[in-house]
């Protein structure tokens, strides 16, 4: 069981596809074994029968819940968790992924204690320069270090804007056939 969490939803999507990608490469290419509930409209039915489920060609399931953690715990809730305590098992690879933090409830407490942790907290500012960098160059972004600091000041450590932001400017440099920005 793991649990993908934190401010930085930009890092922690990226992370939930590549479990998934690599669930999907590893054990099952065209993904009929991957279930997806999201938060309040996930029933303790349509998870029975996600668990009940053989799997289809491949020797494990992947359950993934997404802002499961965000309500406060119903009797619903509470339901559901006790039932994934006792399923958590070699034929599924179960996955939480909770925008923000954990919330800490004793219905949840079982199931947190249980599993890998994976926080992603937003950067401070070195830390979101060298993100900066490091995508900029992904996209054949030549920045310099002005550049990169005027982004931060700018747009701040919103990584699904300053991703937006280095696409503009890589299509702007494509364009104009040049890979240098400078601030």
């Amino acid at each position: 069981m793991i649990i993908v969490f934190g401010t930085d939803t930009y890092r922690s999507r990226k992370r939930l596809r590549a479990l998934v990608d690599a669930f999907k490469k590893k054990f099952d290419p065209h993904g009929y074994n991957v279930s997806r509930f999201e938060g309040q409209h996930t029933s303790f039915d349509d998870i029975q029968v996600a668990f009940g489920t053989m799997s289809f060609l491949a020797s494990k399931r992947m359950i993934v819940f997404e802002d499961f953690f965000s309500a406060k715990t119903s009797e619903k809730q509470k339901q559901i968790f006790e039932y994934l305590v006792t399923r958590d098992s070699d034929e599924h690879i179960i996955v939480f992924w909770q925008a923000g933090n954990l919330p800490g409830a004793s219905g949840r407490l079982k199931i947190i204690k249980q599993a890998k942790l994976e926080e992603f907290q937003e950067f401070e500012e070195p830390e979101l320069i060298l993100w900066i960098r490091t995508e900029a160059r992904a996209r054949n972004l030549a920045l310099d270090a002005r550049a990169g600091r005027l982004l931060v000041e700018r747009v701040g450590p919103d990584l699904w804007s300053l991703s937006n932001v280095l696409d503009q400017l890589s299509a702007y440099t494509q364009a104009k056939k040049t890979s240098a920005v400078t601030g």
